[in-house]
């Protein structure tokens, strides 16, 4: 099996980036490499992209890779897209490696790109919060008394079913 050589990285600050979207972001970090690597966009012959919560957070569900590699100029290359949670990169990074090392590609582009926050609060991470409790103000809701955000009354007995008015 031969060697794989990491030949030139990129990435882009680490930030909420308001006003700059996931292909904005990628294709930063996708030139950055490029550039570092003295390699141009043609020369990559397949591309891994690790990516874990578009779909959530923009609505971006299906070919996220193809998308942000088509605004960097990238296209008609195969494109794996990767999601492995927190590890959607690393994962990326790890197939990328395989595929050179098994002969299958000479150059290989691993991209792990991520944009969690959105000016909605609630397509940061939809139903994430509100299943902890999260109100979107900033506060915590509460229900019966002695009842805090596990939603377990003190003793440690659970809350069952309707909540009644009334006591």
């Amino acid at each position: 099996m031969r060697q794989a050589v990491i030949a030139g990285v990129g990435m882009t600050r680490f930030g909420k980036h308001i006003d700059t979207g996931m292909k904005a972001l990628g294709r930063e970090a996708v030139e950055a490499a490029l550039d570092n690597a003295g390699v141009e966009g043609g020369a990559i012959e397949a591309a891994y992209v690790g990516n874990a919560m578009a779909g959530l957070v923009t609505g971006q569900e299906c070919i996220r890779g193809q998308v942000v590699l088509r605004s960097a100029g990238i296209g008609q290359i195969p494109v794996v897209n990767v999601e492995n949670a927190c590890a959607s990169g690393s994962t990326a990074f790890h197939q990328a490696d395989a595929m050179v090392r098994a002969g299958v590609y000479d150059v290989v582009l691993a991209l792990g790109v991520e944009k969690l926050y959105h000016e909605d609060k609630r397509k940061k991470l939809p139903g994430h919060r509100e299943r902890r409790g999260y109100r979107g103000d900033g506060g915590h809701r509460r229900g019966a008394e002695g009842e805090g955000r596990s939603g377990r009354r003190r003793g440690g007995r659970r809350r069952e079913g309707i909540e009644r008015g009334g006591r």
